[in-house]
């Protein structure tokens, strides 16, 4: 987005190339070398190190039912529930607040991260109750443990779901009705407002991006074959 482009190009050192793509890449770890078309033409750069970040996270809510729920106004992508929040409507008591992981795809230690600090962040405001679905809790770092309880002792309520999970949307939120891989029986849990990772639906990268790096990818599409450690 243009928002994203004019932050990065705030950051001393960053060059940012728009309308451009990766035509090669040779080279090795230290020494790289890769052939770019750019608007302004055929360009080559040189890189002790290349990082690839390549997915789909574009939100197709057929993926998670019939219904066309993201139409709702209390079903947002995680990364934006923030400012939702800030202008949702304020009443008496707790306000249940919802952050989905994994609903189709398990995700990494970078989005439970995303979400340990959102609802730690949300949690702190005083007037939201945080809950956190996931199907693994992967805090397999020090610091993320850490993170995790700091998290847990504000008050977040982390459910661990297993098979499908369904949201049904009403006038007033959103219910998440799950089975509870820890309480082993189907629970529901009504939320204000939801904010879905969508690294969770569809992340699947560029097939032509993976060819040309040379990194193998997943059942899924990901550019990283599932590894547990």
């Amino acid at each position: 987005s243009e928002d994203t482009i004019t932050d990065i190009n705030m950051l001393n050192g960053v060059t940012v190339f728009t309308g451009s793509y990766l035509k090669d890449l040779k080279g090795q770890a230290g020494s790289f070398e890769a052939a770019f078309h750019t608007s302004e033409g055929d360009k080559t750069h040189t890189f002790g190190a290349v990082v690839i970040a390549s997915g789909n996270t574009d939100i197709n809510i057929s993926d998670i039912k019939d219904k066309p729920l993201f139409n709702s106004s209390f079903i947002v992508p995680m990364e934006k529930i923030e400012a939702a929040v800030s202008s949702m409507y304020r009443r008496k008591g707790l306000q249940p607040i919802g952050l989905v992981l994994d609903i189709k795809i398990d995700e990494t230690k970078a989005e439970m991260e995303t979400a340990l600090k959102i609802g730690l962040k949300l949690q702190q405001t005083g007037f939201l109750q945080v809950h956190i679905f996931c199907r693994d809790v992967r805090v397999s770092a020090l610091y993320m443990e850490k993170f995790c309880d700091e998290a847990r002792e504000a008050g977040v309520n982390i459910i661990k779901f297993e098979g499908e999970l369904l949201l049904k949307d009403d006038e007033c939120g959103v219910s998440i009705c799950c089975m509870d891989s820890v309480l082993q029986k189907e629970i529901s849990v009504d939320c204000d407002l939801i904010g879905i990772s969508t690294h969770g639906i569809n992340s699947a990268a560029s097939p032509v991006l993976a060819q040309i790096t040379g990194v193998s990818t997943d059942a899924f599409g990901q550019m990283q074959d599932n590894n547990i450690h």
